[in-house]
């Protein structure tokens, strides 16, 4: 029984850590940031140690394993895969240079600025596939399903089906509707998005963005707002179509209101 790494044929810069025959995982917060290891390949097992007095427990080098954010960077525990059973849990890990390091805090600080401005617009947001919140936000539709995907939950409508949410607006402000998909999702995915029963766009998805969850927004004509203190947003599927899958939606104030 030794500890080592086993990284993917295709990708050495990604793997998993076993101590003999049983892989090692940590648990993660629902959502991330995950922790990476930020070392050469070579100098992985050296940060990693086992925890005193706790058969088959290790722990990885907060210099090593670091978390994006983290103010005080802990150690990483590892134990085996099958001790996981109620919380997400990372089993594959990404190894990256100080320079790649770099770009992604750079990258998650621009995305963490994203997030406070859009939350700062948002008027009203319903969490898809929670079952109070959908509630809460008046769900109605035919043909409609949910489900979970990349940590995130997905509303969809097949065959020319739709599903509708109530949703507040702004008060006498411009408004939009922001919405998040899966950019690989493929397949008869052309849909119309309405407001109180007025088409104001059509979305279709086909691979828009590979391999990354990404943002549209949608604004409402004026008039559609104008007095009202919520609005019904619906995605119809167009004939023999789906609608969806939709992973967020919210109605936000314009940019600069």
């Amino acid at each position: 029984m030794s500890l080592r790494t086993e990284a993917f044929r295709d990708n050495p810069r990604k793997l998993a850590i076993l101590y003999g025959p049983l892989v090692l995982a940590t648990d993660v917060g629902e959502g991330g940031p995950f922790p990476v290891i930020v070392a050469d390949p070579g100098a992985i097992l050296g940060a990693i140690e086992p925890v005193a007095g706790k058969p088959l427990t290790f722990q990885g080098s907060p210099k090593v394993f670091r978390t994006m954010g983290a103010a005080d960077d802990p150690a990483v525990p590892l134990t085996p895969f099958y001790r996981h059973h109620t919380k997400p849990i990372l089993v594959y890990w990404d190894v990256l240079d100080d320079s790649q390091w770099k770009a992604r805090q750079e990258a998650q600080q621009a995305q963490w600025a994203k997030e406070r401005e859009l939350q700062r617009r948002t008027a009203d947001k319903v969490l898809i596939g929670n079952e109070p919140s959908e509630r809460e936000h008046g769900l109605r539709g035919e043909k409609t399903g949910a489900g979970e995907f990349g940590g995130r939950n997905w509303r969809h409508a097949i065959e020319g089906g739709w599903f509708s949410y109530d949703l507040k607006v702004p008060a006498d402000k411009p408004a939009e509707i922001g919405c998040t998909y899966w950019g690989s999702d493929v397949g008869e995915r052309e849909f119309d998005i309405l407001v109180d029963g007025v088409k104001i766009a059509t979305q279709k998805l086909q691979r828009n963005r590979p391999d990354v969850f990404f943002d549209e927004t949608y604004a409402i004509p004026a008039d559609l707002t104008k007095g009202k203190a919520k609005v019904t947003v619906r995605f119809q599927a167009l004939p023999g179509k789906w609608a969806g899958g939709v992973f967020g939606c919210r109605t936000l104030a314009r940019p600069g209101d």
